[in-house]
């Protein structure tokens, strides 16, 4: 019994490693795939999570790489495009010192969807738009509005006045209760004895 389950599982785990091993080289050797050359480049919001909220300042990180290593770049550039007006909002970002790694503070002006383009100058010159992620960006906090100055006048001592609803109700509900029990007494008078 233990044979014919150990058999499949020791079979399966050396295809796993097997496979696990290629995929981690693919981009080595003579014959590496196509996607091995091309630039690839995802965004991380950093502390914000995946989310952002406009009008306030969040910090952007994107990362750079063309086959699986730190891709070298001239400039990089997040192009965030409002969905519902076409807003545009350009972020420079500032190499971070870490191979591949960029860094940028976006601030975008209204809440929404925004599509998000990276432009990456690579080391020869040539232009490449990456198409990042889509957002969705919160609505701006509200800040409190600021109250006119207003000189205040002395405030005279106000007599506590009790509610009124609040006596009505409690005055109905005694006469109901007292309705209630003066037809109960009345129809035990009138019921006959038997």
């Amino acid at each position: 019994m233990i044979r014919r389950l150990l058999i499949p599982l020791l079979g399966s785990g050396l295809l796993l490693a097997a496979s696990a091993g290629s995929a981690l080289a693919k981009c080595e050797g003579p014959n590496p795939p196509a996607f091995c050359q091309q630039t690839v480049a995802s965004m991380d919001l950093g502390s914000a999570g995946a989310t952002m909220r406009a009008g306030i300042e969040t910090p952007v990180r994107v990362w750079v790489s063309r086959g699986e290593q730190p891709a070298d770049a001239i400039s990089v550039t997040l192009v965030f495009a409002r969905i519902a007006d076409a807003t545009v909002v350009r972020a420079e970002a500032q190499p971070s010192g870490e191979a591949g790694m960029w860094r940028t503070d976006v601030n975008l002006p209204a809440g929404g969807g925004w599509t998000v383009v990276a432009e990456v100058v690579g080391i020869d010159g040539t232009l490449q738009r990456l198409n990042l992620d889509t957002l969705r960006v919160g609505e701006p906090l509200t800040p409190p509005r600021d109250q006119p100055a207003t000189p205040s006048t002395p405030a005279t001592p106000v007599t506590p006045s009790l509610p009124a609803l609040p006596i009505a109700l409690l005055v109905a509900g005694v006469a109901v209760a007292l309705v209630a029990s003066g037809m109960r007494l009345r129809s035990r008078r009138r019921a006959p004895a038997g």
